[in-house]
């Protein structure tokens, strides 16, 4: 007779799923300087890790996180969204779905719902004008101070300048100042930052950029202008009485009468 063949096995305890309440909070509403947005899992049990899944409601998932949730003991865990990863440098605004997961050790996940919040949208930032505007410099200036009047909702003014000669082959961004107390922000344009070998001459452009308080950068082309700059005059300028440059005449001169522009001068 044959013996008798004995299998041995092991029997297993099946993990139980992870649970959890409804997360909270429900339908909160961030505004729009706010970076970071938690939300929690109550009453977690049998989970190693709780996940909380989160995008905007633009465009789908193509911005979708996946934070970790931090065990806040007692049964809570804790998930902060980087409001700054979604659709960096243009933030997204609206509607933003989060899902909660609890996960067991086996990687098993239980949905414990959705943490749904809203992120205002900032308010655009604004500027009423631009001072001085298609002004001409011709006396030697190597500074030009440019003032933007009426600024509402921005954190920074910057006014991009550059001279005409070689395009933007000069371009300096400059950070402008809020005076303090009023609504206005000013920055001085150095002439020595373009071609400092060789000043410029001529038409300059500026252009003017103001920065949110979501951190987006707007242009305001209404507010752009030109200005031009020309090279001190090498002799002094002599005018009569009616206000008239005697060097921008030609002066006729005859046997009975001749002044050099020298003595002219002298004569007046």
């Amino acid at each position: 007779m044959g013996c008798a063949q004995h299998a041995n096995f092991v029997r297993t305890t099946p993990t139980p799923p992870a649970t959890c309440d409804l997360p909270t909070p429900q339908g909160g509403t961030a505004p729009p300087t706010l970076a970071t947005w938690n939300m929690f899992a109550g009453n977690v049990t049998n989970a190693q890790f709780v996940v909380f899944p989160t995008w905007s409601n633009v465009n789908g998932q193509d911005d979708i996180v996946w934070y970790l949730g931090a065990n806040q003991g007692g049964g809570t865990w804790r998930g902060t969204a980087d409001l700054r990863n979604h659709r960096p440098g243009n933030p997204d605004s609206g509607l933003f779905r989060a899902d909660v997961y609890a996960g067991t050790p086996a990687n098993m996940l239980t949905l414990c719902g959705p943490a749904n919040f809203a992120r205002n949208a900032a308010p655009l930032p604004y500027a009423s004008f631009v001072d001085p505007t298609n002004d001409v410099l011709s006396n030697g200036e190597t500074t030009r101070t440019v003032r933007v009047y009426g600024v509402q909702n921005a954190t920074q003014v910057f006014l991009p300048a550059w001279s005409d000669t070689g395009g933007q082959d000069d371009l300096v961004w400059y950070a402008a100042m809020r005076i303090p107390g009023t609504d206005t922000w000013e920055a001085t344009i150095d002439f020595s930052h373009h071609r400092p070998n060789g000043p410029e001459y001529g038409g300059y452009t500026v252009n003017v950029y103001l920065v949110g308080i979501d951190g987006n950068m707007i242009g305001f082309p209404a507010l752009n202008h030109t200005f031009q700059r020309f090279p001190p005059s090498s002799a002094a300028s002599v005018s009569v009485s009616s206000s008239v440059d005697i060097f921008s005449h030609s002066w006729v001169e005859d046997e009975d009468e001749s002044f050099s522009r020298t003595e002219l001068a002298d004569f007046l």
